[in-house]
Order: structure tokens, then C-alpha cells, then sequence
């Protein structure tokens, strides 16, 4: 029976085990099934990276056979997301383009957060970049690269005028 993931392991360890895999690494790791982490506009295992990561914490590759992929707590997705990596379901990320059609309401509950957020930080004088948060938000929103593109900077412009009445852009 899986058991959850062992403590340790930080963002450092996965951003590794990426390199590792982007290097074309053998590992005892299938195709991911119902999940993928996304990360620079590439798609990894939730399992395979977890395994791997394990190599930096544990010095051992942890099998698959020895933790589970799942959303609770101690399971890869959810170890993953804690770490601040996006994961999503592979259902997502086969989305065709939506030229032409409406925003869902969760994609612009997501989209106005996060304008909000990044409000707070220049009001309180923190640097942010907003293409590290639209880099960030795309993935979660499961949309295409066009899509992002194209869409995001209609919508910070509708969010930057209704919200600060100022119309300039940054």
C-alpha cells in the first residue's frame, strides 16, 4: 500500500528532478494518467518528478509503488501544489482555443485575484512581475498559449480601468 511522501523535500529538489527529466533521465515512471505538472510550458509526470525529487532528500529514487500521485495531503499532486508548482488534469490541458467565446466566471474570479494581489504589492511597495504571475495563472486557467497571449492583455486592460480608473498600462 502507497504511503505518503516523506518530509523534506523542497522546490529546489523538484526544479532538479525537472532538469533531470528535460535530460532525458531513465526512471521506473510511466505516463501520467489523470495529472500533469506544468512548469516553463512543459508537461512531467506528478509521479515521476516526486520519484526523482526524492533522489535529492532521500538519496534513492522513491518507486512508484511507494507513494501515491493523489490530492490529499502527503500524496505527489498535493506535495507538488504545496511547493508551488501547478498541476492540472490532463482534461484541461486538452482545451481547444476559445477565440470568440465568454470567460467563465471562475476564470475571471482567478484573473481579478490576482490583479488584486499584485495591486496589494505596489501599494505596499514590493516588486512583482506580472509576467511571473500571468506565467502562473495560465496554467490553473487551462488555456492555450494563444489564448493567454491574447486574452490576458484585453483583460488586464478592462481590470486596470474598472478597478483604479486608470487606463495606463505598465
Amino acid at each position: 500500500m502507497p504511503q505518503s511522501i516523506p518530509a523534506g523535500l523542497t522546490k529546489e529538489h523538484v526544479l532538479k528532478a525537472l532538469a533531470d527529466l528535460d535530460a532525458g533521465i531513465d526512471h521506473p515512471f510511466g505516463q501520467p494518467t489523470g495529472y500533469v505538472l506544468v512548469h516553463e510550458d512543459k508537461r512531467y509526470a506528478p509521479k515521476a518528478v516526486v520519484g526523482l525529487a526524492c533522489r535529492y532528500s532521500l538519496e534513492r529514487v522513491l518507486q512508484p509503488d511507494e507513494f501515491s500521485g493523489g490530492e490529499a495531503p502527503g500524496q505527489a499532486n498535493f506535495v507538488l501544489r504545496k511547493l508551488g508548482f501547478t498541476v492540472i488534469s490532463k482534461s484541461d490541458q486538452a482545451e481547444e482555443p476559445q477565440t470568440g467565446k465568454n470567460w467563465s466566471e471562475n476564470e475571471v474570479g482567478l484573473i481579478v485575484a490576482d490583479y488584486f494581489e499584485m495591486l496589494q504589492s505596489e501599494m505596499l511597495g514590493q516588486a512583482y512581475k506580472k509576467s511571473e504571475h500571468r506565467k502562473s495563472l495560465a496554467p490553473r486557467l487551462a488555456i492555450t498559449a494563444w489564448r493567454t497571449k491574447n486574452r490576458w492583455g484585453r483583460c488586464w486592460k478592462r481590470v486596470r480601468w474598472s478597478n483604479v480608473g486608470n487606463p495606463q498600462e505598465r
